[in-house]
């Protein structure tokens, strides 16, 4: 299992840094077609793609279009965090994948504090 401290996108954090996020995440496994989130959820949290890929897809007339392939090291969910809005999209897996939740709170917090 790859840790916070392999994932690109943290590379420039210190040590104190990568604890802090250690103690504010957790990591998921999910099932090829699990859903993480669906549009319209209110929840805040941000996630990151350890391993695997998820697929971003957004209702429309007639089903429902997929608007991206996530894959590793790429953060995902940001949008309902900083804008304070409902999920505009749906996350599910593409097949077994491996991501990092962060609480939206606390990860607010984090870079009010470390804003760097």
């Amino acid at each position: 299992m790859k840790k916070i401290r392999d994932l690109k996108i943290f590379s420039s954090l210190s040590e104190e840094e990568i604890a802090h996020l250690e103690r504010i995440s957790q990591i998921y496994e999910l099932n090829e077609g699990e859903v993480l989130f669906s549009e319209g959820d209110e929840d805040r949290d941000i996630f990151v793609v350890i391993e695997g890929a998820i697929a971003i897809k957004k209702k429309i007339s007639g089903g429902e279009k997929t608007l991206a392939i996530l894959k590793e090291g790429e953060i995902f969910g940001e949008m309902a965090l900083f804008e304070k809005q409902p999920r505009s999209a749906t996350a599910c897996a593409v097949q077994r994948t491996e991501i990092l939740r962060i609480e939206g709170e606390n990860f607010e917090k984090f870079i009010q504090e470390k804003p760097e």
